[in-house]
Order: structure tokens, then sequence, then C-alpha cells
């Protein structure tokens, strides 16, 4: 929602009415009511996950070539 305010500041009219950035609040808020109540395994947590930089870097370059291309 940030942006939306920053957007305000520089366009000749508002991008979002007041009603509208509150419904776009509610209906987030209420698709995260899960998050607190997802369990989680013993396992998944007992030790630091040890992630591949390499294979980290692969996958932002893959992305950043499906979003210039528009596809996957």
């Amino acid at each position: 929602m940030l942006s939306m305010a920053a957007a305000s500041l520089s366009l000749p009219f508002l991008p979002m009415l007041p009603t509208h950035i509150l419904l776009n609040n509610l209906l987030y808020d209420v698709s995260e009511i899960g998050i607190p109540f997802d369990g989680v395994r013993a396992e998944a947590v007992a030790r630091p996950q040890v992630r591949s930089m390499p294979a980290l870097i692969r996958f932002a370059a893959v992305m950043v070539r499906c979003r210039q291309r528009s596809t996957c």
C-alpha cells in the first residue's frame, strides 16, 4: 500500500479510493489468518537448512528471463 500512497503524490487522480484500500487490506489480512496455525515438522526446524548459492542464482536468472519474455 506504500506504493499506492507514493503514486497518489505524482498522479493527478487517486489510484484507489479509501474504501478500495480498506477492502484490499481486509482481504489480504483474511488470507493470512492461517499462517500462525501452520504446523512445521520437528525435523525441519531441528537444524539450520543448507542452501546452495549457485542454485539460488540460477533460479533468479531463470525468473528474470521468464519475466522478460512474459512466459515460463
